[in-house]
């Protein structure tokens, strides 16, 4: 006798060898540390759930976070280096040694002339702050053994630490000494005779094209009258 559909049951599909890849992964999956990595994930995906329905709830908050980390994140990516800081101080050496030292401003090169010196003597430290850099100045050069280097009691005190910070690298530039260069070929002791007003140049004052329409009038051919050529 044929026996009918309903005699016969689905039987699970065996579990592989130990050898297979499911039954490991199965065993894997039951074992303590499968059901820690779950737990973990588990947790993880409802702080995500969490940190998304507080994100839709309060949009503005959190594109300010997001911004925020944004900004951390290129600062940090940005920061200059030692290298690039020395490479800095010597191309404004070079520009200021391309000008006449007439035309030099001396502030600039008051400045650029002293990390050179700190540079040569070897008493430059460079300090990386995740988000910006310093370079500041050490009374002594590396690696000295005199007693005065030794000492603890004669070692800078930290209150001493603004004063000898010489440049701030932030956003891929050093920005003191592009403050000290921004007008290395303007000599100021050449404007120092005259009075305050004439001294700064406003911005309404540097339309190059007025200024150069009333050069050429100078030059412009001025006629007379007949009736007053006589007189």
């Amino acid at each position: 006798m044929v026996p009918s559909r309903g005699h016969f049951r689905r039987e699970p599909l065996p579990v592989m060898a130990a050898g297979g890849a499911r039954g490991v992964w199965g065993r894997f999956v039951g074992s303590r540390i499968g059901r820690w990595f779950r737990s973990v994930l588990h947790d993880y995906a409802a702080a995500a759930s969490d940190a998304t329905r507080g994100a839709l709830g309060r949009p503005g908050a959190a594109a300010l976070t997001v911004g925020s980390l944004a900004f951390a994140g290129a600062a940090a990516a940005t920061v200059p280096s030692a290298q690039s800081f020395d490479a800095a101080a010597l191309d404004a050496a070079a520009a200021l040694g391309l000008l006449s030292p007439c035309t030099r401003s001396p502030g600039a090169e008051r400045h650029v002339q002293r990390l050179l010196r700190r540079r040569d003597t070897g008493r430059l430290r460079y300090r990386d702050l995740v988000l910006a850099a310093v370079v500041y100045e050490s009374p002594r050069a590396a690696g000295a053994a005199a007693y005065a280097d030794r000492c603890r009691y004669l070692r800078p005190r930290w209150w001493e630490a603004p004063r000898r910070v010489l440049d701030v690298g932030f956003l891929g530039r050093w920005w003191v000494l592009r403050w000290r260069c921004r007008d290395y070929d303007v000599n100021e002791g050449e404007f120092a005779a005259l009075p305050e007003r004439l001294r700064r140049m406003r911005r309404h004052q540097l339309r190059s094209h007025r200024n150069e329409r009333e050069f050429e009038d100078k030059f412009r051919y001025v006629g007379v009258p007949d009736g007053d050529r006589g007189r």
